[in-house]
């Protein structure tokens, strides 16, 4: 990702009922991560509207990725914004 598409993702970002908003950057995190945690966060919101989809037997293993991936993204949610 360069600073364009970080700027891009940012610009573009627009908090989803159900997920923690993101739209205030913390003063310790560069732009760059910031940018790759909504990217994240965007790609989980995705997921979600599409959640019937995921949840069919022939997706479950990528589903259990999907949901462990989700569970590491909250942690680091959680350090970055102290909630």
């Amino acid at each position: 990702m360069n600073r364009k598409e970080a700027d891009y993702i940012i610009k573009k970002y627009k908090p989803e009922t159900g997920f923690i908003n993101l739209s205030k950057k913390p003063i310790n995190l560069n732009k760059m991560t910031y940018a790759k945690i909504l990217q994240c966060q965007n790609y989980f919101i995705e997921v979600n509207r599409n959640i019937e989809y995921w949840k069919q037997d022939f997706n479950k293993v990528h589903f259990r990725d999907i949901q462990e991936a989700s569970a590491k993204l909250q942690h680091i949610i959680l350090k970055y914004w102290k909630i």
